[in-house]
């Protein structure tokens, strides 16, 4: 991948299974495993959310420091991809556009906010590929 190429992913905001009290989010090793295939290959990744902001980290994603997959301790690590997490742009008014993929990494969160957000059906169904075929 070239720098050009800029990668949307978007993460859940929903922090608890549905109506209980019990905390979810997304899962760790979900998002740092595909971020850092994308960002090692020169891609350009951004983080956005339902609602922006912070993102919830399922607890049982993450371990004792040393105890995480490889991927999962080297975010942990890294300042500039925990500020992404931190302060997440909101999917409200972002557009695809210069993004040549959209993903969204899963968790038990994801099954909440994701499938009603009529935002993100609306950003996912305008959504075309940053490169051209010819």
């Amino acid at each position: 991948m070239s720098s050009s190429i800029k990668i949307l992913m978007i993460l859940t905001s929903q922090a608890t299974m549905g109506d209980e009290p019990r905390p979810t989010g997304v899962w760790f090793e979900e998002l740092s495993t595909p971020y850092y295939a994308f960002s090692d290959a020169g891609a350009q990744v951004d983080i956005a959310s339902i609602t922006g902001g912070k993102i919830p980290i399922a607890p049982h994603s993450l371990q004792a420091e040393g105890k995480n997959p490889p991927s999962v301790e080297r975010f942990l690590k890294d300042a500039a991809a925990m500020h992404k997490i931190e302060v997440s742009m909101k999917i409200s008014g972002l557009a695809t556009e210069g993004y040549s993929a959209v993903f969204l990494p899963g968790g038990h969160g994801t099954m909440w906010d994701l499938p009603r957000s009529t935002e993100l059906a609306s950003l996912l169904s305008t959504a075309r590929p940053g490169w051209s075929t010819s």
